[in-house]
C-alpha cells in the first residue's frame, strides 16, 4: 500500500465535516495525519518537513473569484510545507478541475514542484455507506506514483 504509516499526511478543508471520514480511515489504518482548516491563524509556526501526500480542498475561503481561492490555497500550502520537503504528492479535493492548472502554475513557480499533482472527487473514494474507503484512496495514489517508483520508498 502506498499510503505513508511513518511519514506526514496532511488532509486541508475548510469543512472538519468533508474530511472527518478521511481523518478517522487514515488514523484507524494506523497514518498518521494532521489536519489544517486553511485559517492562516492555525497554521504551523514554521512550515512541516517530511511531508509525502497532502489531500487539499481548493475552496478554504467563501469565494466565487478563481484568484482569491487560488491565493488563498497557495498562501495555506506555504506555511504548511517546507521548501526543503523532499518528495511529495498534492491530492486535490475537487469536482471543480477547471483552476487547478492556473493552482500547479503557481506553485511550481514557487519552487514547491512536488512529484504528482492529482485531481480527485471525494466521492470517488468514498464507499457505498459514505465512508472514505482506504483500498480505494489507495488506489488513485498509486495509479499515479507507479511512475515514480523511486517514491514508493518515501512512503514505506
Amino acid at each position: 500500500m502506498p499510503l505513508p504509516s511513518s511519514h506526514k499526511m496532511v488532509v486541508i478543508d475548510d469543512k472538519l465535516e468533508e474530511v472527518a471520514s478521511l481523518i478517522g480511515t487514515l488514523s484507524k489504518n494506523g497514518i498518521g495525519v494532521v489536519y489544517f482548516t486553511g485559517q492562516l491563524e492555525q497554521l504551523p509556526l514554521e512550515p512541516l518537513s517530511g511531508i509525502r501526500i497532502i489531500f487539499s480542498d481548493i475552496d478554504l475561503v467563501e469565494s466565487k473569484d478563481n484568484k482569491t481561492k487560488q491565493s488563498a490555497l497557495l498562501a495555506v500550502l506555504q506555511k504548511v510545507i517546507s521548501p526543503d520537503n523532499g518528495p511529495y504528492i498534492i491530492v486535490f479535493w475537487t469536482k471543480h478541475s477547471d483552476f487547478i492548472g492556473d493552482i500547479i502554475t503557481e506553485w511550481d513557480k514557487l519552487g514547491y514542484s512536488p512529484l504528482q499533482y492529482l485531481c480527485i472527487e471525494k466521492s470517488s473514494c468514498k464507499d457505498e455507506k459514505g465512508d472514505f474507503s482506504i483500498s480505494m484512496i489507495d488506489q488513485h495514489i498509486k495509479e499515479s506514483v507507479d511512475t515514480f517508483l523511486a517514491f514508493n520508498f518515501y512512503l514505506e
